[in-house]
């Protein structure tokens, strides 16, 4: 029955987890491999045990995990580094704290090469799926850019996660920028001919802790707990990686053959470099000339919305950013 209940609630784009204790933080998880340390950190109770009480929200994507965040309906939240820039132009008033993983491999852009795409400069005058103002987006503009292709000669056509692979498989676009496992998943049809377009590593994507400053100001001491569960984790991660897959088979409902694939891309580590800085001002930048500088933050300082004291606190040894 709570199976059926999960499906029916996914289909919604948001997943409630209401078995799960009163809370002092509500954490919004995004439905991605990428999350697998706060997968872990429930599975081995790690937040009960560090004395935090959680209620988990999934949510499908970052961007729809940070609007629940700025709706009020979540205290902290998982995504990547985009959805924070793209945010910054409207409200400052949360903070990246942590990131706890990375990965250089983990955007695809699939191709059908019934379309006649067999290399990057096929897409010329083809149908791209994307998710607009989201990291698939992003990827697509740096990979076409990449090949000298300028993007307004591909036709963008914005589509949620939900519909990447329906969209491809339908012949609705011709082409589809997603994250892993979605390309994985996309390569298992065997009706159909897709293809990974390559690319050399040109964009390492983040997952993160980002929460609302309301919380950061005022509940110092559960940030902490949930530092170093989230850390806790990660050496979970770090010394039982057939545990840590299986988990994503179970907790995702994915083949273990393409969470062997995918794996060796991740890189699970608690930091906050100065790299990923240089990455949101490269998108700052992006997002500036596509045209989302739509609201009263017209050249926004992302070190109002990255902020390294409460991991400086958790680790006061951690070489990272420095808050000016």
């Amino acid at each position: 029955m709570r199976r059926l209940v999960t499906r029916l609630l996914l289909l919604g784009g948001l997943l409630a987890l209401p078995w799960l204790a009163h809370a002092d933080l509500t954490v919004a998880i995004s439905r991605s491999p990428l999350s697998l340390p706060l997968f872990v950190a429930q599975d081995q109770n790690l937040f009960h045990k560090n004395g935090l009480t959680v209620t988990a929200v999934e949510c499908l994507g970052g961007v729809k995990c940070l609007d629940l965040a700025l709706e009020g309906k979540a205290d902290v939240i998982t995504c990547a580094e985009i959805p924070v820039v793209l945010n910054s132009f409207k409200r400052t008033d949360y903070s990246l704290i942590a990131t706890f993983v990375s990965n250089k491999d983990d955007m695809r852009i699939v191709a059908n090469t019934a379309k006649q795409i067999r290399r990057p400069a096929d897409l010329i005058g083809k149908r791209l799926g994307v998710i607009n103002k989201g990291t698939s987006q992003y990827y697509a503009d740096l990979f076409l850019l990449f090949f000298q292709i300028d993007p307004a000669s591909v036709t963008h056509v914005n589509l949620s996660a939900e519909e990447m692979l329906p969209a491809l498989k339908s012949g609705k676009v011709d082409a589809i920028s997603v994250w892993e496992p979605s390309g994985e998943m996309a390569l298992r049809d065997n009706l159909h001919d897709y293809i990974f377009l390559k690319a050399p590593p040109i964009y390492a994507q983040t997952f993160n802790l980002v929460m609302l400053d309301s919380l950061k100001n005022n509940h110092q001491a559960d940030i902490q707990k949930l530092l170093k569960s989230v850390k806790q984790a990660i050496n979970i991660i770090h010394q039982n990686p057939a545990y840590a897959k299986q988990l994503l088979v179970r907790r995702l409902d994915l083949p273990m053959d393409v969470i062997d694939k995918v794996w060796p891309g991740f890189r699970f580590e608690l930091s906050l470099r100065p790299s990923l800085l240089t990455t949101m001002r490269g998108q700052l930048n992006w997002a500036i000339d596509a045209g989302y500088a739509t609201g009263p933050n017209k050249t926004p300082n992302l070190m109002d919305v990255v902020d390294p004291e409460p991991l400086r606190r958790f680790d006061p040894g951690l070489e990272g950013l420095q808050k000016p």
